[in-house]
């Protein structure tokens, strides 16, 4: 009932996911933001929104910006939304590519 008022509160707002996550690392720093059960790997919302800042720093050093698309070629799914969230944080568009499609265009 809580994460729906949440929600409902976040629409309202028009609130950027990437500053709710800046948000919560302040208020629920210490508990489990992302479990990935395959590795066993736990990471705190305070972990990630470091994690994230550190790659969206890292890919602005590299040139990106605002605006521009960032395909993604990745299977894990831990560093998979790790680098979303980055990409998002910089203000790029997240652009996965899917390694499972086989139609024309990859022959």
């Amino acid at each position: 009932m809580a994460q729906i008022s949440l929600i409902n509160e976040m629409v309202v707002k028009e609130e950027v996911v990437t500053k709710c996550v800046e948000h919560w690392a302040e208020v629920l720093g210490d508990k489990t933001f992302l479990y990935y059960g395959e590795c066993d790997k736990k990471l705190t919302y305070q972990q990630f929104n470091q994690m994230t800042n550190s790659t969206a720093h890292s890919l602005n050093k590299r040139g990106i910006e605002k605006g521009d698309r960032i395909s993604v070629f990745l299977k894990n799914p831990y560093v998979t939304t790790i680098v979303m969230f980055a990409i998002w944080k910089c203000g790029a568009v997240f652009s996965p590519i899917n390694f499972n499609y086989r139609g024309r265009f990859r022959k």
